[in-house]
């Protein structure tokens, strides 16, 4: 199963933004979020799951000493979904690569004007780079009446669809939405581990005990749940779990 690797560019001139939105989605499953505004950036980051932040340093043309991008930067390391996640400064400045790998854990940074050829270097990498984050560390932001729930991966036990709601079920707890759809909460579910068993579910194979294969259904562990499934998602099933063991 191939997921979309999301990428964040965060830089204030439209020129250079536009260029590298555009040079950035030419690699193949990328997807693109580019603003030029810190809260817009945070939100985006919040309500999906960033693989790459490109990061301007210096938001504002007026001033060298406004180095905003530092500081979104500063507050993305503080959620721990984002700690070892690969960041890509854009700067100006003579010499920003003491503090930045100090104090960001930088992975790289990029000079303006931007060499392209670097560009295509630095995605390539990090975005390998980013596939060895463990799902076991990292959370899914879910937004509800105005409040921004966390949830771990490993702790979704599966996601219900029925009558315009999303129930997701989780070892401890369930949380409620609306108007949400099963893609929708699938494509941020990025993992191998989470299979659409039938149009209204999706599933954590971590906590399958069995794939009954005359009823067509699956068994969770400890009484957690069974589900039916199409004789075509069954086959997939049995491939996905037999390329995984």
């Amino acid at each position: 199963m191939i997921h979309t690797k999301r990428v964040l560019i965060l830089e204030n001139d439209a020129t250079e933004r536009k260029t590298l939105t555009e040079f950035v989605e030419k690699h193949k499953d990328v997807q693109v979020y580019a603003t030029d505004n810190i809260g817009e950036a945070m939100e985006i980051s919040l309500r999906n799951n960033i693989d790459l932040f490109f990061v301007d340093i210096v938001l504002d043309n007026n001033s060298s000493y406004e180095i905003l991008g530092m500081e979104f930067a500063k507050m993305i390391r503080k959620i721990s979904q984002y700690a070892f996640t690969p960041i890509v400064f854009i700067t100006c400045l003579d010499d920003p690569s003491m503090s930045a790998y100090r104090d960001i854990h930088c992975y790289s940074y990029l000079g303006k004007p931007i060499d392209y050829a670097e560009v295509e270097k630095v995605v390539d990498d990090a975005l390998k780079y980013s596939n060895y984050n463990s799902y076991h560390d990292e959370k899914l932001f879910l937004k509800k009446d105005g409040i921004i729930h966390s949830i771990r991966m490993k702790d979704i036990v599966y996601v219900e669809s029925h009558g315009g709601m999303m129930v997701i079920h989780c070892k401890k707890c369930e949380l409620t939405l609306f108007y949400t759809s099963i893609d929708m909460i699938l494509e941020k579910l990025k993992y191998d581990v989470f299979l659409k068993c039938n149009r209204s579910i999706v599933f954590n194979t971590d906590y399958l005990k069995c794939i009954d294969t005359k009823q067509n259904k699956v068994i969770l562990v400890d009484g957690l749940g069974e589900f039916k499934i199409s004789r075509k998602m069954k086959e997939y099933m049995l491939r996905h779990i037999k390329q995984g063991s």
